[in-house]
């Protein structure tokens, strides 16, 4: 029989709604450039396919169909039914229906099976076929081996061809490693089947370990969306390179919250996990999912571990005072002190690990300069009225000592995306110099508004160590600006500490169909040594650059711009990658959630 799989086809619509445009080539994004985008090659269609595939676009991150944290239907009944007639389900309950079902899988009598682990019977391969109906004007304009949403990613301390260890945590697919993440095609193996939950959300390398073979996981996703950043149920520990798990650790604590962030003191081997709220209730139709606390859970926040993770405190949720923070009912409506979310990034700092830095969900940046006992707020949240507001960070030492943290900022739209950079913040008030410019005239435009309307879930920033003048940022995807201005600026270059970039979005190697970045960017991490050897986690898989660039500005003449729109397309493109290379073959990470069987063959 043939299998008819719904998250395939769903990418096929959202293929060719994302090529689709009108007769003039224009369209009403009103970002620059996106009147003169050219036309996609092959676009003439039927009137009512047409029409039909414009109402798909407005579905579109960036076009107005996206939401705070997905809506509240279908899995919020089935939800309540499974509580009835309590109002809601408890950690606790959900720990022991989990342990109920283990202990009945274990009774199981087997038949024919010779085990009960399951084999992939297929797809193997995801793959983007090409079309001359996907060009520069959309994303993934050439022929692309997807893969499934990915979380994270680290890096092991060489990489070089032959000996470059990589993991990477796939929302819903727990753990895999490969030995050569720079091979054609990489050899992925799943790690994860020891694991309590597949859900994901951060992984790092022990930096106490020599060996580079201790790695921590954290579960649960902490992007607070509706389409599957499930709660999980604590780390998990390995001192084989993922080979085998220890764990879980914090289940009481660290369980039923999306773990986002883990540092860890390299003179000690302290931890702090920066935990949110998370989704519980999942349907087989994308972003229904229902973001709430979970009662019997710990509070959201920022936890630290002094014994190896096997006792938790909440140090830190976005507040001077961490006991106001009570994980109520105000707290979680952004009525109170505490974020409402809880705290998505930790960093420390390179030169003194004893100071902690935090960014939480609308309600700033923090540091504590005492390892987690008190804490000052050294940047206001660009809006703390707006819950998703958020900004990711990053720090590095520059040749004077001080500590420079980058931080990109932003929410649902309300508040356009946007570079901040302090060279001083260590110590006393930290000045943040806002890099960013919504003119196309200013080179500061490069990091404008990258994540549009959603990055409370597609947002980075990334300064390769050892490098302070360079830096990343990652976001969604320019949709309306992409074949015009820019290549889309799902990752933007800089290497002048933020003051201009360049567009990592689509490589040089062809001016209509070159490799592009699948849109919603989640993780960077860049290969010891080669700053500009980038590997990309996002909605489509993993990706990697050569780490050589290449000038296409000569590209924009063929675009229809003009004036101040022409000089800064040339200025973007005027460092891309030579070329974008697919991670995904061999990472069977797709979430297929609906199957249906043909009724037409057997």
């Amino acid at each position: 029989m043939t299998a008819v799989v719904a998250g395939a086809a769903a990418a096929a619509l959202l293929a060719a709604a994302c090529t689709n445009t009108d007769t003039s080539g224009r369209s009403d994004s009103g970002k620059p450039g996106s009147e003169t985008r050219e036309k996609a090659a092959g676009d003439d269609i039927p009137a009512t396919l047409a029409e039909h595939l414009e109402q798909l676009k407005e579905s579109i991150p960036g076009n107005g169909g996206e939401s705070e944290e997905g809506p509240a239907s279908w899995a919020d009944d089935e939800f309540r039914k499974r509580a009835y007639p309590a109002a809601t389900i408890s950690l606790a309950k959900a720990q022991s229906a989990t342990r109920a079902f283990r202990r009945a899988e274990s009774r199981l009598t087997l038949g024919k099976a010779p085990s009960r682990s399951w084999d992939n019977v297929g797809p193997r391969r995801a793959v983007y076929p090409f079309t001359p109906l996907r060009n520069s004007a959309s994303y993934v304009p050439n022929r692309y081996i997807a893969g499934g949403r990915t979380t994270d990613l680290a890096i092991g301390d060489t990489c070089t061809p032959g000996d470059c260890r990589m993991w990477v945590t796939p929302a819903g697919g727990g753990v895999w490693r490969t030995n050569d993440a720079l091979a054609k095609p990489p050899d992925w193996r799943y790690l994860g089947g020891p694991l309590g939950i597949n859900a994901v959300g951060s992984i790092t390398v022990d930096p106490t370990d020599s060996s580079g073979d201790t790695i921590w996981v954290g579960t649960g996703e902490a992007n607070i969306c509706g389409s599957g950043c499930v709660a999980g149920v604590g780390l998990y520990k390995s001192t084989n390179g993922g080979n085998s798990w220890l764990g879980p650790f914090g289940r009481r604590t660290l369980g039923g919250k999306g773990i986002g962030d883990l540092a860890i003191d390299p003179r000690n081997g302290t931890l702090y996990a920066a935990t949110t709220t998370a989704l519980r209730g999942m349907s087989s139709v994308c972003c229904s999912g229902v973001t709430r606390p979970v009662p019997g859970a710990a509070r959201w926040g920022l936890y630290k571990s002094t014994d190896g993770g096997h006792s938790w405190r909440l140090i830190h949720n976005g507040s001077a005072h961490k006991n106001a923070c009570r994980a109520s009912a105000d707290e979680f409506n952004n009525l109170d002190a505490c974020s409402p979310r809880g705290v998505r990034f930790v960093e420390l700092d390179p030169s003194n690990p004893s100071i902690v830095y935090a960014s939480s969900f609308a309600r700033g940046i923090w540091r504590s300069t005492d390892r987690g006992r008190t804490w000052t707020k050294i940047k206001q949240s660009l809006n703390r009225d707006l819950t998703p507001t958020l900004a990711a960070i990053d720090v590095t030492t520059l040749a004077n000592g001080d500590t420079r943290m980058y931080a990109y900022e932003g929410n649902v739209g309300v508040d356009h995306a946007r570079l901040f950079r302090s060279d001083d913040v260590a110590s006393g008030a930290p000045v943040f110099n806002d890099l960013t410019s919504p003119d196309p005239a200013d080179p500061g435009y490069a990091t404008f508004d990258q994540c549009g309307g959603q990055c409370w879930y597609d947002i980075f920033v990334h300064t390769p160590a050892g490098h302070p003048n360079m830096v990343y940022t990652g976001g969604s995807y320019g949709y309306g600006e992409t074949g015009g201005i820019s290549n889309g600026r799902a990752v933007v270059f800089s290497a002048d500490a933020g003051v201009s970039g360049t567009d990592m979005t689509m490589d040089g190697t062809d001016a209509v169909h070159p490799n592009g970045l699948h849109p919603d960017q989640h993780a960077i991490v860049t290969a010891p040594n080669r700053p500009r050897r980038f590997f990309v986690a996002n909605d489509g898989g993993v990706m990697r650059s050569t780490g050589a660039f290449a000038d296409r500005s000569s590209w924009c003449g063929a675009r229809g711009l003009a004036g101040d729109e022409l000089t800064r397309c040339r200025q973007l493109l005027s460092r891309v990658p030579r070329r974008l290379l697919s991670q995904n073959k061999g990472l069977s990470t797709l979430q297929f959630q609906s199957l249906s069987v043909s009724p037409f063959d057997s």
